[in-house]
């Protein structure tokens, strides 16, 4: 007689047989667009993350697909509002072609008509009939199209306006070449400087406003070519300033707001004492525009807007301390104009992620022991010139931190980000268990 299994441990093998087969793979990438997206996703994309069954963030989808978490927010408006909410199984551009600029060509067909026309006559003539025949006429058109290549371009046409002054000494632009870095500042030993330095103190940022507004307006086209300057009384002194603009690589629209966070950079440059100034040059961070201030050398009648007054020691940059982040107050708390010790210095959102990749390198390598006690810190400089501080704190327990852990719970502060251009104040950020504290501070 047969022996059978029971019915029972049948199914339970046969469904433990199903559940031990491997997932199929699925590629994390895609050129063909899935099914689901969101909806303000970037109209012209071509590849898509697809998000993980078991979860994904922003800041994953960005170290799985090799991409900045910065490129992922600009493709996805949605996830700036919800990067913790991705939805398993749906699909993230991480990409969109390289816009190309082409010169335009047009060909147009001409058309050239040539017609022939044949007539034959014959004429036969007897004593009693005469007939004459006509063949038909006949008409032959032949058309050729022959292609006609018109290429177009477009010039430009810029006037540069300057307003020169007479002085004893005279700076060049070029003297400054941005290679040696995206701040110079001219020194009082330097022997080609002007004698005379003006005042760099609360009158400095109203005369940087005024210099801008000859030189831009509120936004202005410059081209490649020589520099565009205006010449104004910068203190109550009467002393004058040359204020400069020059583009180094490519022609672009400058507004007023671009003009006065370049020349704003200048205020960094001191002079014999930290009230005078004997001016330099600054860079964007592409190296493209260059901010120019120096001294004229000559007097003027002070203008209405200027404050009279004596210049008073600048006060110190306010500091931050992690005891301002308790971590009660949240796992991300944003430094804002309200937050006590405010410096108002911020690090531009496009250079932050490498900043952090930086200094997580420095904190941790690639793992380190964190232990319970004061903050871990390094100190790097933005591209503006600013210090920027970094710091890792332990709250209950010491563990091995590692540099992806730095990265990712860092990226965070990118919640922080204001302004035009984007830019982040600092604050601080804590892993879930609010074990581990990290903090950037702007100006520390």
């Amino acid at each position: 007689m047969k022996q059978f299994l029971p019915f029972t441990l049948l199914l339970t093998l046969l469904s433990s047989a199903v559940s031990a087969r491997p997932a199929p793979a699925i590629d994390i990438t895609t050129p063909t667009k899935p099914e689901h997206t969101n909806p303000d996703e970037a109209a012209n994309c071509d590849s898509w993350y697809i998000a993980a069954p078991d979860g994904d963030t922003c800041f994953t989808i960005s170290e799985k697909a090799g991409v900045s978490v910065s490129l992922v927010f600009k493709l996805n408006p949605t996830l700036r509002a919800g990067c913790l909410n991705v939805n398993p199984g749906w699909g993230y551009c991480i990409h969109i072609p390289e816009q190309v600029t082409t010169t335009s060509t047009t060909t147009t067909a001409v058309e050239i008509t040539t017609t022939s026309t044949t007539t034959t006559t014959t004429t036969t003539t007897t004593t009693t009939t005469t007939t004459t025949t006509t063949t038909p006429t006949t008409t032959t058109t032949t058309t050729m199209k022959q292609p006609v290549t018109t290429t177009t371009s477009t010039a430009t046409t810029t006037t540069m306006q300057s307003k020169p002054t007479p002085s004893s000494f005279v700076y060049d632009t070029k003297q400054f070449p941005p290679s040696g870095g995206a701040l110079q500042c001219i020194t009082p030993s330097e022997q080609n400087r002007n004698p005379v330095a003006v005042w760099n103190e609360w009158n400095f940022p109203i005369a940087v406003q005024h210099a801008c507004q000859q030189l831009v307006g509120n936004s202005k086209f410059l081209a490649v070519g020589n520099a565009y300057t205006t010449s104004l009384v910068a203190d109550t002194r009467g002393f004058v300033a040359q204020y400069a603009l020059q583009i180094k690589l490519g022609g672009f629209v400058v507004t007023q707001d671009v003009c006065i966070q370049q020349l704003s950079t200048l205020s960094k440059c001191r002079g014999d004492n930290t009230l005078t100034t004997y001016g330099g040059c600054t860079y964007s961070p592409d190296g493209n525009l260059e901010a120019c201030i120096f001294p004229d050398g000559t007097k003027g009648t002070p203008a209405p807007w200027l404050t009279p007054g004596q210049p008073t020691q600048p006060p110190a940059v306010k500091h931050y301390d992690m005891a301002q982040f308790p971590p009660s107050g949240g796992v991300l708390q944003c430094i804002t104009a309200k937050t006590p010790n405010y410096n108002g210095i911020a690090v531009l959102t496009s250079e932050y992620t490498d900043r952090v990749s930086q200094a997580c390198q420095q904190l941790v390598g690639a793992s380190k022991f964190l232990d319970k006690g004061n903050p871990y810190t390094t100190s790097l400089t933005d591209s503006r010139g600013n210090k920027v501080q970094f710091a890792a704190q332990i709250k209950l327990g010491g563990f091995e931190v590692n540099q992806t852990t730095c990265k990712n719970t860092l990226q965070y502060l990118l919640w922080c980000q204001i302004g035009n251009p984007s830019a982040i104040p600092g604050g601080c950020t804590y892993t879930s268990d609010l074990n581990l504290e990290l903090c950037m501070f702007p100006g520390n």
